[in-house]
């Protein structure tokens, strides 16, 4: 396969349009996109400034945005966004890290070819709660890791997230 190493402004949906036009006319078709940007800015809703916000739903909903604008043979074939459960059961003091993981989803849902991975509390050092609090349990990288191939293989082969729990 071949690599290429671009340095790009990924919620500016021109020059993200630019980027997929350049590695498409250098390399072929884009097979796969996958969205992995995530920033925290921790605080309850009511405390949380524009600029706090900004910074967190920028990178996630801001590329999925402008990966959903991009149109043309240089569009992705798939596009994996890697979400958090946090979009779906919240985590206090994570309002603007639920928000862009939840609009990233939905987007998801809503477009062909599209998958979120939402993920749970891995058993590694990183953004979760105590499980006593939580009352989720944390899962071991190795399996974490089985479970992604899994979904990602059954996406990439089907087009569509497989059916069957998998955990």
């Amino acid at each position: 396969g071949a690599a290429a190493y671009l340095s790009v402004a990924a919620d500016d949906p021109g020059a993200l349009d630019e980027a997929f036009r350049y590695v498409h006319e250098r390399f072929g078709p884009v097979k796969l996109a996958v969205n992995l940007a995530g920033v925290l800015a921790d605080g309850l809703l009511r405390t949380l400034s524009g600029d706090d916000l900004d910074a967190v739903l920028r990178p996630k909903a801001g590329v999925a945005l402008g990966l959903a604008a991009l149109r043309g043979p240089h569009r992705p074939a798939r596009v994996v966004q890697f979400g958090s459960l946090t979009a779906v059961t919240g985590n206090e003091g994570q309002a603007g890290y639920g928000a862009a993981n939840a609009f990233a989803g939905g987007l998801a849902e809503r477009t062909p070819g599209w998958l979120c991975v939402d993920w749970g509390l891995w058993d590694t050092d990183g953004m979760r709660p105590p499980e006593e609090v939580s009352g989720l349990r944390a899962m071991e990288p190795e399996r974490a890791c089985d479970v992604l191939v899994s979904a990602l293989a059954s996406f990439l082969e089907l087009g569509c997230a497989p059916l069957d729990p998998i955990l």
